[in-house]
C-alpha cells in the first residue's frame, strides 16, 4: 500500500485548523490539521492496517531500540501544523508538510510545484513565494498565492543539491570557474547521502498533472524570497533568511539560475499598511494586488546578474526566451511582460544606445538626425517584430497558412522593414 494511503489514514484522526489571521477569511476551510489527540492509539491503528514496514518506510514514524514505534519528531511538538501536499484536489496527499520540513524527507522547495494549487498558480503569476516559516506559506496561500518552504535550504546537503536540479529541471553546472581556478567543483551526485550518512528515503512521485516539473513549464518561476512575516504583518526579516540567502548564491551557478530571477521581498510600511488595509476591509483580489504592486517597487534582484553589471544585456538570450513564451501556450501575462522589458532593455544597449551615441559625436546635423531615426526605428523594429512574428506563427499553427486578413496583419512589421531599409540607404556608410 503506498505512502498517500498512510497519509490520508493519519490526517483522518488530525484535527482541522485555520491559518492565521487576518488572512484565514479568505481560505476559512483551508486544508490544515494538527497533531491527533491520542499518539500512541493512531499509532496502534496505523499499525494494524498497514503495518510497521510501510509506517517506516512513509516517514511517518521511527523505531526505537525496543522495536517500539513512535512518531517522526516533527510530530512530537505539542503544538504542529500540518500542509497537506495533494497533486489533485480530491487524491490523498503525496507528502506532509510542517516547519521542520516533509515527512518524506525530501527537500520542501523542491516538491512545492508537485502541489496541485502551487502549480496551476506557478503557471498563471510565473513566481514562487519562499518563505522561512509555515505560518507565512500558509498566509499566501490562503490569498491563492503560490508559496513554498525554504527549510533545509540554509544548510543544504549533497543529495539535497542534486534533488533541487532534478526536480527543477535545472541545467547541469557549466564551468563557470572563476579566474585563477583550475576546473570547477564538481557537484554532488544523487547518491550522495544526509551529513550523517544515513541513506535517503525514495517515496513515490505523486500522479497527475501536478507531478509536471517546472521544466514542462514555458520558463522556471521567479523566486520570491520573504523577507518579513506575512503571518505577522511585521517587517522584521526572518532569522534564517540570510543563510537561505548565502545557500542559494553559492548553488546558482549549479542549478543555472540567473540571479536576477531571485528577488528579496521586503515591502515599505506603506506597502505594509495597504496590504493590511486589503486583508481587513476589501477582498481577495485587492490583497494580491497590493503584494504584486508592493514586489514590483520592493523586490530587488538577490545581486545583479552578469549583464546588468556589463550593461549590455544579453540579446540573443532575451530574445529566445521572449519568442519561447510569447508562442507556447501556458505563460502567463505577467512573464511575457517581463521577459519583453527585458528584451527591450537588451535591444536598447545592444543597439539604439550605439547608434545615440554616434549621433551626438556627429557635426553634420543630417547625419546626426539619420542616426538618430535609424536608432529609433530599431527600436521599434526588434519589437514589433516578435510580437507580430509571434502571433503570424501562433496563427499558422492553430489555422494553417492561410493568407488570410489575420496572417496579412504583419504589413506593419514590413512598413517598419522598408523605413529601416530607407534610413540605411540614404546613410552614408
Amino acid at each position: 500500500m503506498s505512502s498517500r494511503q498512510i497519509y490520508a489514514d493519519y490526517l483522518q484522526r488530525c484535527e482541522p485548523i485555520q491559518p492565521p489571521q487576518p488572512w484565514r477569511r479568505f481560505a476559512p476551510n483551508a486544508d490544515l490539521w494538527t497533531l491527533p489527540g491520542h499518539q500512541a492509539a493512531t499509532i496502534a491503528v496505523l499499525r494494524k492496517k498497514h503495518g510497521a514496514a510501510a509506517l517506516l518506510e512513509s516517514g511517518l514514524v521511527i523505531q526505537g531500540a525496543d522495536e517500539t514505534l513512535s512518531f517522526t519528531p516533527m510530530f512530537s511538538q505539542l503544538s504542529c501544523e500540518i500542509l497537506p501536499l495533494r497533486a489533485s484536489p480530491q487524491g490523498d496527499p503525496f507528502d506532509l508538510l510542517t516547519d521542520a520540513g516533509t515527512v518524506s524527507g525530501r527537500l520542501p522547495l523542491s516538491v512545492a510545484h508537485q502541489d496541485y494549487h502551487v502549480f496551476q498558480q506557478i503557471c498563471e503569476l510565473g513566481l514562487l513565494f519562499v518563505t522561512t516559516s509555515l505560518a507565512d506559506l500558509l498566509s499566501l496561500r490562503a490569498v491563492g498565492l503560490p508559496a513554498g518552504l525554504a527549510k533545509g535550504l540554509e544548510n543544504i546537503t549533497g543529495h539535497a543539491l542534486a534533488e533541487l536540479r532534478n526536480a527543477w529541471g535545472a541545467a547541469e553546472p557549466g564551468p563557470a570557474t572563476p579566474a585563477g581556478d583550475d576546473e570547477a567543483t564538481p557537484p554532488p551526485s544523487l547518491a550522495d547521502t544526509q551529513e550523517d550518512g544515513a541513506p535517503q528515503p525514495q517515496p513515490e512521485e505523486p500522479s497527475g498533472p501536478a507531478s509536471l516539473t517546472p521544466s514542462a513549464l514555458i520558463n522556471p518561476p521567479r523566486l520570491i524570497l520573504v523577507g518579513w512575516s506575512p503571518s505577522r504583518l511585521g517587517c522584521q526579516s526572518p532569522g534564517h533568511l540570510d543563510w537561505v540567502i548565502s545557500t542559494i548564491m553559492a548553488i546558482a551557478h549549479y542549478l543555472g539560475v540567473d540571479l536576477d530571477e531571485v528577488l528579496v521581498w521586503r515591502p515599505t510600511p506603506q506597502e505594509t499598511q495597504r496590504i493590511t488595509f486589503g486583508l481587513r476591509k476589501g477582498e481577495r483580489q485587492d490583497v494580491v494586488r497590493e503584494i504584486l504592486k508592493s514586489i514590483d517597487r520592493s523586490a530587488p534582484p538577490l545581486t545583479p546578474s552578469p549583464s546588468d553589471k556589463e550593461a549590455t544585456g544579453d540579446f540573443l538570450a532575451s530574445r529566445a526566451s521572449l519568442h519561447k513564451a510569447l508562442v507556447q501556450p501556458g505563460s502567463s501575462r505577467r512573464l511575457r511582460r517581463r521577459l519583453l522589458l527585458k528584451h527591450h532593455k537588451a535591444v536598447e544597449s545592444t543597439f539604439v544606445e550605439p547608434l545615440l551615441l554616434q549621433a551626438a559625436e556627429e557635426s553634420n546635423p543630417h547625419e546626426r538626425s539619420r542616426l538618430q531615426g535609424l536608432a529609433e526605428i530599431t527600436r521599434l523594429f526588434h519589437l514589433s517584430a516578435e510580437l507580430q512574428l509571434a502571433k503570424l506563427e501562433r496563427e499558422i499553427v492553430c489555422n494553417g497558412l492561410r493568407g488570410d486578413g489575420d496572417v496579412l496583419e504583419a504589413k506593419d512589421l514590413m512598413k517598419v522593414c522598408d523605413l529601416l531599409y530607407k534610413f540605411s540607404k540614404e546613410r552614408r556608410w
